[in-house]
């Protein structure tokens, strides 16, 4: 049975909003991250239209590019 723990504060993660540079990258620009990015640069793909983000794994870690 899974135990339900009362008045636990959720954190607040405001800056995960700037995580990523977005809005800065120009096409042919990319980031290297740790973390699994093929649905973040769909999102942001999505919300940053008509911009277009794909990611590729390197390794151990992930490279996203804006290509539009």
């Amino acid at each position: 049975m899974i135990k339900i723990e009362k008045n636990v504060k959720m954190p607040i993660f405001r800056e995960g909003r700037n995580l990523y540079p977005w809005k800065e990258m120009k096409v042919g620009d990319s980031f290297v991250s740790d973390r699994i990015m093929h649905g973040a640069g769909f999102n942001a793909s999505i919300k940053h239209a008509p911009k277009k983000f794909i990611a590729r794994k390197e390794g151990d870690h992930y490279r996203v590019w804006r290509i539009r």
